[in-house]
């Protein structure tokens, strides 16, 4: 091959790459214009220790004002998907729904991203819960990962509360194990990528191909969850009925809730069904209720996926209002 060719085959070679680089450029930017939402403001508050953002909402528990004082109050406590950041600058995430829904309420948003139950244990604490109040704690599938942190918070709480403390958590915070979520090269190179929208998109693809989804590490948490001997099943299980012991101590009502699947909203859904034993378990172990929303969110959804965007798969808005009015009915039976 002499240099002209040669010359030509590079420039065909960098023409190619350049157009692919471009393509997913703009269809990366394309997917973030899809994706967005107004900002909305937050409260900051320091519990244990740790410095945690919360929606506007929270601040009415510590209020002043003379209207809310008369009120009965209501705290959610959640992730993401209580948080409902997509939604919450039009109030039209959970709790804004819930608060037009229960107008002689006020409805507190104590969701924070990617917390889970050893977290909302201090919540409970923290905040000025009383009697007449009600307590409503959502669960969700990632609320079986132990993370550092999660064991880190639970190892203090077993000072004053019967938690299941996991031999796992003992290795992580000796370091000599890390996270699950970080073991294996692949799953801390998808750490680097996840942030893509690009990279989001093709796994969501690759997940609905049966054989495909056993190689996500969101199955395992669905094995957690089946897996009544796991660490992280002991662990969570544990948690819920100190919750509900923290809430009574204080004369408030307790309510459990699990934020229910959006994004494939079918009648067999596998993950109901796994919901619904794990209800069972709590009510024969510790005689807790766990409500049960999906049937409510089957009947009401008008399409099958509800989620936030193409790539974000956090309810809609219009989720959040039926999930709220399923919540909202329950709140009525007090």
């Amino acid at each position: 091959m002499n240099l002209t060719k040669l010359k030509k085959f590079f420039g065909g070679v960098l023409l190619i790459f350049a157009s692919v680089f471009l393509s997913l450029f703009a269809f990366e930017y394309f997917l973030r214009f899809e994706n967005s939402s107004e900002s909305y403001e937050t409260v900051t508050y320091e519990i244990e220790g740790v410095s945690y953002s919360f929606e506007s909402t929270a601040s009415k528990a510590f209020s002043n004002d003379d209207v809310s004082i008369k009120k009965d109050k209501i705290y959610v406590l959640g992730d993401s998907f209580v948080v409902g950041k997509t939604c919450a600058a039009k109030n039209e995430n959970l709790t804004g729904h819930l608060a037009k829904l229960n107008p002689e309420l006020v409805v507190m948003n104590l969701g924070v991203e990617g917390k889970d139950p050893s977290h909302y244990i201090d919540f409970l604490n923290h905040f000025p819960i009383s009697a007449g109040d009600l307590v409503a704690v959502v669960l969700y599938d990632n609320d079986i990962h132990l993370s550092n942190e999660t064991c880190a918070l639970s190892d203090r709480q077993k000072r004053n509360f019967p938690i299941y403390f996991p031999k796992l958590c003992e290795k992580q915070l000796e370091n000599e194990v890390v996270a699950k979520d970080q073991a294996g090269f692949l799953r801390q190179l998808n750490q680097k990528l996840k942030h893509l929208l690009t990279v989001q998109l093709i796994k969501e693809s690759v997940y609905n191909f049966p054989y495909a989804s056993k190689l996500f590490y969101r199955e395992e948490f669905r094995n957690r969850w089946n897996d009544y001997e796991s660490e992280e099943n002991k662990w969570l299980r544990s948690t819920i009925p100190v919750m509900q012991q923290i809430t009574k101590a204080k004369g408030a009502q307790f309510q459990l809730f699990y934020y229910p699947n959006t994004n494939r909203i079918e009648t067999q859904d596998p993950r109901h069904t796994i919901w619904l034993r794990f209800g069972e378990k709590l009510k024969s172990d510790f005689g807790v209720y766990l409500n049960d929303p999906y049937p409510f969110l089957v009947q009401h959804a008008p399409r099958e996926s509800m989620v936030w965007s193409l790539t974000d798969k956090h309810p809609s808005c219009e989720a959040h209002a039926i999930v709220a009015k399923y919540m909202s009915s329950t709140l009525t039976k007090r």
